[in-house]
């Protein structure tokens, strides 16, 4: 069961809070979650709870990542943490616990492991926390969406702390413990004294040409041609030039405000062209609701038709759809039709490819920005 479901279902979220929640989602990125503590629709610990028990993984509470020794901290390098957005926060025995948004991901557990020199244990993080650790411990940046939604979430708890012992005292209720603070679990000694973040080298950082462990040529390639692409049609082709080589049809959607419209596309008729979308409620785009891409068959529904009559395109067997995100709106959709051959690959190759290419938009902004200060 998925997270929406199970909140609804444990009466903690109704369906019209669910749907607001996916379509800001949607438009802004980020995970379910994350558009759930925003919306003010559910607590960060009973987001936590639930997520460990939705998915029988511990949770990782703000407390376990507050007070992380720099020996453990160094275990995991800088790119490494923000690639797989973890944070190692205590070894046990010959396991390195590891704070994750996804620890459930056994691509980026093997990669940690290899990294760490140990078995990795994945407990679960709702990621404004991990977005904050990344700041404190290894100097990266955090967006001002997550400054701000963790700084809403510490006020929250203070005023929920105050008011409870407040109400302890005028009860007359002596106790020795705040009734809300987390028991911490008996196998994990936080350090005692608070670290100072991790040295960052950056010029080794922006000088390093080679690809990142694990990465795939062809991704490297791509990544170095959207780097050198100076304008915003180069970029798209460099995007879709790579997508043909592995889908038999893709066309990228440019998104402004909730209207989507052909960016770049092959072999589409001029009527296909002009045509629009919003973004969410035409259904096939609603397919990416609550996902972080889309690849699978279309419903068998005759709502999801338009989309392809509109675009002058056969009813494929099988879709693809992935969002691209620049400083957290999105601003485009790639569609492709995966190939039976490499289908499976697919959809992990575009969600990276999809950050990378955010991150190019992101890069021409700069250059401009420098051109003309």
């Amino acid at each position: 069961m998925r997270l929406g479901e199970t909140l609804i279902a444990k009466g903690l979220l109704t369906e019209a809070e669910l749907a607001k929640a996916l379509d800001a989602q949607l438009i802004f990125g980020a995970h379910l979650g994350t558009c759930l503590l925003e919306m003010g629709y559910i607590e960060e610990d009973s987001l936590g709870r639930l997520l460990s028990e939705l998915h029988g993984i511990p949770y990782a509470h703000k407390a376990l990542l507050e007070e992380i020794p720099p020996h453990i901290i160094k275990m995991i390098s800088p790119a490494t943490a923000e690639k797989h957005l973890a944070i190692p926060f205590q070894l046990h025995g010959r396991s390195l616990l590891v704070a994750m948004v996804d620890p459930r991901s056994l691509p980026a557990l093997d990669e940690l492991a290899f990294a760490s020199g140990h078995r990795v244990e994945g407990w679960i993080t709702p990621e404004v926390r991990i977005f904050q650790a990344l700041e404190h411990y290894y100097s990266l940046s955090r967006r001002q969406r997550y400054v701000a939604l963790a700084r809403n979430l510490d006020e929250a708890k203070k005023k929920k702390r105050t008011q409870a012992m407040t109400a302890v005292m005028t009860a007359g209720a002596a106790s020795s413990r705040d009734p809300i603070t987390w028991k911490e679990p008996a196998s994990v000694d936080l350090a005692a004294a608070h670290p100072s973040p991790a040295e960052v080298d950056w010029m080794k950082e922006l000088t390093e040409e080679s690809p990142s462990p694990g990465e795939d040529v062809s991704l490297a390639t791509v990544s170095t041609q959207m780097c050198r692409a100076e304008d915003l049609g180069r970029l798209a082709r460099v995007l879709c030039h790579h997508a043909r080589s592995r889908l038999d049809h893709s066309i990228l959607f440019s998104v402004s405000g909730t209207s989507a419209a052909v960016w770049e596309g092959e072999k589409l008729a001029d009527a296909a062209r002009e045509a629009t979308f919003h973004v969410t409620t035409e259904p096939v785009f609603a397919l990416l609701m609550g996902e972080p891409a889309y690849q699978g068959l279309v419903p068998a529904d005759p709502v999801y038709r338009t989309f392809f009559d509109a675009l002058g395109l056969n009813l494929p067997a099988e879709i693809l759809l992935v969002p691209i995100y620049l400083r957290d709106r999105l601003v485009a959709i790639l569609y492709g039709e995966p190939r039976k051959e490499r289908s499976s690959q697919h959809q992990q190759e575009f969600v990276r490819l999809a950050v990378k290419f955010g991150l190019a938009l992101n890069m021409l902004i700069l250059k401009k920005q420098i051109r003309l200060a």
